[in-house]
């Protein structure tokens, strides 16, 4: 009997520690679930970054892709007028030859010819990709084709086109290469030497109609190159309101002015530039020159009057 009760007591205790076991594992339970649901919050949390990033950066991709679109609808067209001074015979022509396609890519053959105006004049209009024209700055040369067929070449021309223009007109002097001041056109005489302006120059104002480039090779120390004309403008040939140039490179001087000319055309000159009393040195030689209004009305017109008459 009393193994009986010895064997019953130890079955007891074995069914005892059993249930203990049982609820520890049940009270355990909760605690997994704990554990889960930290790890997916901890989920959630690098998920939660990762959807921003991704929805900054298409944000971001989205705005550059706006602007390269608005950037390439702001390059446009810009309608080019080219004109030259050449005095011609019946029977030549004048072509214009440059790296731009539609000046025929420095391919004699596929150059375009230029428009008959009268015998001292020729002109050309051009609509070109603002996007084509490479550094804003097209460099070209005419050519003069006689009836025998010989040709003759100007010097190169560089015209600079402005961003914020979309109709010009060139208006070139004859610039024949073998002009003894074509040789200070080149890199080895390009040095500057002038002292600072005593006043601000014309070429610095942002807004303007007309362009006035002139080159000089032989610029004494302390003087510049001014302007000066028959137009209120152009300081009605005061001397005291001669317009200083800004001097761009070692040989060629600029002004940007607005004009709004009340006549046909006006008359102007350039001339030399005291710098130290900020007054005019002296006229250029020869006639005056004539500005002629623009029946085109383009937003620019640019004036490239070739070397100053100083000698």
């Amino acid at each position: 009997m009393q193994t009986d009760k010895t064997a019953t007591t130890k079955k007891a205790a074995e069914k005892t520690a059993t249930k203990k076991a049982t609820s520890a594992t049940k009270t355990a339970t909760p605690k997994k679930a704990v554990t889960k649901k930290t790890v997916t919050s901890a989920k959630s949390a690098e998920k939660a970054p990762a959807k921003t990033a991704t929805k900054t950066a298409t944000k971001t991709a989205t705005k550059t892709a706006a602007k390269k679109t608005v950037a390439v609808k702001a390059g446009g067209k810009v309608k080019v007028r080219f004109e030259v001074f050449f005095s011609t015979k019946f029977g030549e022509s004048i072509i214009i030859s440059g790296a731009h396609p539609a000046l025929g890519a420095e391919q004699l053959e596929q150059a375009p010819v230029l428009d008959y105006i009268n015998e001292n004049k020729w002109g050309l209009t051009l609509e070109l990709d603002k996007d084509s024209i490479k550094d804003g700055s097209l460099t070209y040369t005419y050519l003069v084709r006689y009836d025998d067929g010989a040709l003759t070449l100007s010097a190169p021309y560089q015209l600079n086109i402005p961003a914020t223009f979309n109709s010009i007109t060139v208006r070139d002097s004859w610039n024949a290469p073998g002009f003894e001041q074509n040789a200070y056109e080149t890199d080895a005489l390009q040095v500057i030497t002038q002292a600072a302006p005593a006043k601000k120059a014309a070429a610095s104002r942002k807004k303007y109609t007309h362009r006035f480039i002139i080159s000089a090779t032989s610029i004494p120390a302390g003087k510049g190159v001014c302007l000066i004309g028959q137009d209120a403008e152009l300081g009605g040939w005061d001397p005291a309101k001669a317009i200083l140039l800004e001097q761009i490179s070692a040989t060629r001087w600029q002004a940007d002015l607005i004009l709004k000319l009340t006549e046909t055309s006006t008359s102007y000159k350039f001339g030399i530039y005291d710098l130290a009393t900020s007054s005019l040195d002296g006229y250029e030689n020869g006639d005056n020159r004539v500005l002629d209004q623009d029946p085109t009305g383009a937003q620019l017109l640019v004036l490239q009057n070739g070397f100053i008459r100083t000698n």
